[in-house]
């Protein structure tokens, strides 16, 4: 499962965790393992 970058499928989140997120959207390292983490738990 490939997830694009500069997608992030907000609605599916817990609102901590949207607002974690925006928070740290410029720091791509910390959002690519908060997307890598999410993916873990979903599959």
């Amino acid at each position: 499962m490939e997830v694009p970058n500069s997608v992030v499928n907000v609605s599916s989140l817990p609102e901590s965790e949207f607002l974690i997120l925006k928070i740290d959207s410029s720091g791509k390292a910390h959002l690519q393992m908060n997307l890598q983490f999410s993916v873990g738990i979903w599959s």
